[in-house]
This record gives C-alpha cells, sequence and structure tokens, in this order.
C-alpha cells in the first residue's frame, strides 16, 4: 500500500525549502562610466562656450548652461533606440504627437570644475525616455558608442 505521510512530508518539506530561501538580492547598478577630459590656458566660460559649440557642431540641442552643461540629441539610430528601449524595458511609442513625449533623447552632461589654473570636466551620456504612462524614465548610457560621442565632443572642443 502507498504511504502517503511520507509524500506529504516530502512535499511539505520542499515547499517550507521555498519559503526559507534568501530573496532576490537587489538589482545594483553597474559603476556608471565618466569620460574625463581637461582644457589648459582656457577660462571656465571659455571652455563652456567651447563645449556649446562642439554640441551644436555634432548636431545636439543645447538643454541647459546652468549647472552642468546638458546637450540632446532628439534623433537617434532606430539601433540606438532598440538598444535604449531593450535595456530600460519599456517600449517607446513615437505615434504620441508631440516630440517631448514621444522620442527618447540622448543627453550629454558635462560638469567643469577649476583645477589649479585647469579646466577639468566630467563628462556621461544618459537616455530619458517617456514610458507608456508618461513617467519619464533614465538610463545611464555607458557603451562603446556613448564614449565615442563624449569623445568626439572634447575633440571638437579642444580639450585633451
Amino acid at each position: 500500500m502507498f504511504d502517503w505521510t511520507r509524500v506529504l512530508a516530502l512535499g511539505l518539506a520542499l515547499f517550507l525549502g521555498g519559503c526559507a530561501s534568501k530573496p532576490d538580492t537587489p538589482k545594483v547598478e553597474p559603476l556608471a562610466i565618466t569620460i574625463n577630459a581637461v582644457f589648459s590656458t582656457v577660462s571656465l566660460s571659455g571652455a563652456k562656450n567651447a563645449l556649446l559649440q562642439a554640441c551644436a557642431e555634432q548636431g545636439y540641442k543645447i538643454v541647459s548652461t546652468l549647472g552642468p552643461v546638458i546637450c540632446a540629441k532628439l534623433k537617434l539610430s532606430p539601433a540606438r533606440v532598440a538598444l535604449i528601449e531593450r535595456n530600460i524595458g519599456t517600449q517607446i511609442h513615437t505615434q504620441v504627437a508631440t516630440e517631448a513625449t514621444s522620442v527618447p533623447s540622448e543627453l550629454l552632461s558635462f560638469e567643469l570644475k577649476e583645477s589649479g589654473g585647469d579646466i577639468l570636466i566630467e563628462g556621461k551620456s544618459y537616455a530619458t525616455v517617456p514610458d507608456v504612462n508618461g513617467r519619464v524614465r533614465t538610463l545611464r548610457l555607458e557603451d562603446a558608442q556613448a564614449a565615442d560621442d563624449l569623445h568626439k565632443i572634447y575633440a571638437r572642443a579642444g580639450a585633451k
């Protein structure tokens, strides 16, 4: 005859063992890449102006000059949009009528600091994407293209 008590005991042990397992560890964001550069023999305002001009020449729109300089590229390649969409975990809906709420933006942020006669620049790249609920989600871009975009701006601006 079949012993149901052993089956129930085994089932209960498996159930309780599953409940006692550790919860999923929280997702840890990878260390963000930062591309640094230096302007020598240029004032802080001269360095900022050089970055602004380089952004404009590379097809970026100037978003902010207060605090960090922020430049936005609103027209992204389909491959770039796919990468952002895949990594941010949401679909980008381009059917929405207004550009501000429908298109992802790739942003470059430059923090400028004076140090011993030089201007140090800390550059970062990220994307902002509106999700289907209208919230704006942010994704740090840490790939080779992001680094290349920052290096192009630095080269165009004359930073080393």
